[in-house]
């Protein structure tokens, strides 16, 4: 097996844990910043990790965190495309689903 990562913040009583933030750096001038990419490694026959993206439960009263996806604006080019896709199935299997929903409301809207 290759090594796994874990960037994670520590657990809290109480209070806020700490954020975690991946980013590129600026690039000033003409430049471009960097990529970032998440994804799972190949695999010559078995099954390809998974890649979560989800924010945390929140207990009894609390709000759980936002998910944000969204491309950066340009001032005078073509900001980027957001793309959500499933694998391609290339033999006999089925092409992952996407599912996109929002929260069930006991009371206000829901989003």
């Amino acid at each position: 097996d290759s090594g796994s990562l874990t960037m994670s913040s520590g657990t809290t009583k109480s209070g806020t844990s700490g954020s975690v933030w991946v980013s590129s750096g600026d690039a000033a001038g003409a430049g471009a910043s960097g990529s970032i990419t998440m994804s799972s490694g190949t695999t010559g026959s078995g099954a390809s990790g998974s890649v979560w993206v989800s924010s945390g439960d929140a207990d009894v009263s609390g709000d759980s965190g936002a998910i944000t996806m969204s491309s950066g604006t340009t001032k005078s080019g073509t900001s980027g495309s957001v793309w959500v896709s499933s694998g391609d199935a290339e033999g006999a299997g089925a092409s992952g689903s996407i599912t996109m929903s929002s929260g069930t409301t006991g009371s206000g809207a829901s989003g």
